[in-house]
């Protein structure tokens, strides 16, 4: 025969088991929530007319190697192009 004891602690089993499910269902929404918020914020500087003339501006660069982009481009060189990159 079945106790009161024994359905008390069924129903805590059962309980807990549910609640233990639901948080990981509701880790899994909040974590794909905050990674569709980051891409649509970083989405939002291309898709201006001045993100997409950095992009272009960035894509049209020149270089050979290492050495001469540090040459062409660096931050110590030229600022203006440093702080166009950075602001991508």
């Amino acid at each position: 025969m079945v106790d009161l004891q024994s359905i008390s602690i069924t129903i805590a089993a059962f309980s807990f088991a549910v609640a233990v499910t639901y948080y990981a269902m509701n880790l899994r929404e909040v974590a794909r929530n905050r990674r569709i918020t980051l891409t649509t914020t970083l989405l939002q500087n291309f898709m201006t007319g001045e993100g997409y003339g950095k992009i272009l501006e960035l894509t049209s660069m020149k270089w050979d190697s290492v050495e001469d982009f540090m040459q062409k481009y660096d931050h110590r060189v030229d600022r203006d192009n440093a702080a166009s990159r950075m602001a991508l």
